[in-house]
């Protein structure tokens, strides 16, 4: 799964633009969060299809990056969004995005887009 991560206007209807290129070519964005800078913004989201997601985006002409993501489960409660963004740093990641995937059973999932792969799940102890 990618995390998908794109710039929009900061103007009425831009998250719905973008949201009606992805329905129209019936990709269902399972995650999603969105924020404005200045004049910018930006939306960071997973689908349930990677490859027509990146069509989408080409074809609509959205400037995006996306991510391979990493995802962990903390515990439900103050301070673990802390000490696992702590263990990244520690081990010289670079966080590209974060989205929370949903909570049960007192944990959260994080899914996480970084700069090393390889060096995220080390850290965090995915095999």
């Amino acid at each position: 799964m990618h995390q998908f991560s794109v710039r929009l206007k900061n103007e009425p209807g831009a998250l719905a633009a973008l949201a009606d290129a992805l329905a129209d070519r019936n990709i269902d964005i399972r995650a999603v969060g969105a924020v404005v800078v200045g004049k910018d913004g930006y939306t960071v989201f997973t689908t349930n299809n990677d490859a027509a997601t990146r069509e989408a985006l080409r074809g609509a002409r959205y400037k995006f990056t996306e991510g391979e993501v990493v995802s962990t489960y903390v515990e439900g409660r103050p301070g673990s969004l802390a000490r696992t963004t702590r263990t990244l740093a520690a081990a010289g990641v670079n966080i590209q995005g974060v989205l929370v995937m949903g909570r049960r059973q007192g944990k959260a999932e994080l899914a996480f887009t970084v700069d090393d792969v390889a060096k995220a799940k080390r850290a965090l102890g995915i095999v």
